[in-house]
């Protein structure tokens, strides 16, 4: 076995990917005003969910995570869609007697239009303080009986650049100031979720997407630089040593209780980045193997004494052998990790199926799962790993084939 006993391997996706946005979504009003191609009905999981998931457990794959739409929940503020949730009970369900662990995810890259647009979302202390932790308290007591888990926001701070940097998701405003706030907001409201959902049985997630950046010469300016890009994406672990969030530029909020916040730290990996003066990225694929293993030894020597799961791995880019065999470097080191003592408990490959992939639009090749829910060759690996199958040796050869 490549890792030991207990480590467990899973998939998920979007609700946007799977099923398409919600009408009242503030992606969907993007679709509506044509800003994006149209999402609609995703991967077509929402009338074939049984059969995918019992998919996911074929492949021997035991966690999933999923994604319950906040504006098909709630599509207007304060208004409840009963059977939106009785749809979703159904699917945690459906996921549950197939032997499926759920981390239920509440927000992943869409947000209800009244919420994000109306109220002005994560960056309105009101809207945070108020209308978020009542959302989380009602899937509290609709789900929880059902989750595995609790992943209360997905991605926050590759979403939350998305939206005010990079300007392909909404708001998408390009706005420095407005990054910043929304940045610190989020992180509050993960804060906020955990206050709701803590001592329910099922673990709390503190998601934080993380990179590695360096200055592409000595000069001070750039050093400066890549100091402010290393305290966005890793300013977070200052929380649980001082219990005070700050993000770069903007005044920091006193948590005390972010000392001792959460069950689990979830990460997504993002890539290095070479940084210039101004800030500006540019990738270094070349790194990035080597990059993701000496974030996760980070995170295990100055992050909280909790364990770690590695969200939303992606590998799919249409090419089946490369993807494979840096699935199985991927994997090598992961377990090569776990040997060094670093807490990682399990890891997600995601999406799980082809289907809509937000501004792109309907890309093909980046599923476990193409859209005929055909295993593709990472699948299969996967999910040999998962079972138990592989020695690192069949490993090692399948990272060079």
């Amino acid at each position: 076995m490549i890792f030991p006993e207990g480590f467990w391997l899973g998939t998920g996706s979007s609700s946007v990917q799977l099923e398409g946005a919600a009408e009242t979504s503030d992606w969907g009003g993007w679709e509506r005003e044509r800003r994006v191609p149209p999402s609609r009905q995703g991967a077509g999981f929402a009338d074939r969910a049984a059969a995918d998931l019992a998919l996911v457990r074929d492949l021997g794959l035991d966690h999933v995570r999923l994604t319950l739409e906040w504006a098909r929940i709630e599509p207007a503020n304060g208004e409840i869609d009963g059977a939106a949730v009785d749809r979703y009970r159904d699917l945690l369900a459906t996921a549950n007697d197939l032997g499926l662990a759920v981390w239920v995810t509440l927000v992943d890259g869409s947000l209800p239009g009244w919420f994000a647009v109306d109220e002005r979302g994560w960056r309105d202390e009101r809207a945070r303080n108020r209308l978020w932790p009542r959302h989380v308290e009602q899937c509290a007591e609709h789900f929880g009986d059902l989750a595995a888990g609790w992943v209360p926001i997905a991605r926050p701070t590759q979403s939350t650049a998305t939206g005010h940097l990079g300007g392909s998701t909404p708001p998408g405003d390009r706005h420095l100031g407005r990054f910043r706030e929304t940045l610190l907001g989020v992180r509050l409201a993960q804060l906020d979720a955990w206050r709701v959902l803590r001592g329910g049985g099922a673990p709390v997630v503190a998601w934080h997407d993380v990179a590695i950046g360096r200055a592409v010469n000595q000069d001070p300016e750039a050093s400066a630089a890549t100091a402010r890009v290393d305290e966005t994406w890793w300013g977070w672990l200052e929380a649980y040593r001082d219990g005070i969030v700050r993000v770069p530029e903007t005044s920091p909020a006193r948590a005390d209780a972010h000392r001792d916040a959460f069950d689990v730290i979830g990460l997504s990996w993002v890539g290095s980045y070479d940084v210039d003066i101004e800030g500006g990225l540019t990738p270094r694929p070349d790194r990035s193997l080597d990059d993701l293993g000496l974030a996760l030894r980070r995170v295990a020597e100055d992050g909280p004494d909790r364990p770690i799961v590695l969200f939303g791995e992606r590998v799919g880019s249409g090419d089946d052998g490369a993807d494979r065999a840096r699935l199985a470097a991927k994997v090598r080191m992961l377990a090569e990790a776990v040997d060094d003592g670093v807490r990682l408990v399990g890891s997600t490959v995601e999406p799980f199926i082809d289907g809509y992939e937000w501004a792109e639009g309907f890309a093909p090749g980046r599923g476990l799962l193409d859209a005929d829910r055909t295993p593709r060759a990472t699948a299969e690996l996967l999910g040999a790993v998962a079972r138990g199958e592989l020695s690192d040796g069949d490993l090692a050869e399948a990272a060079t084939t």
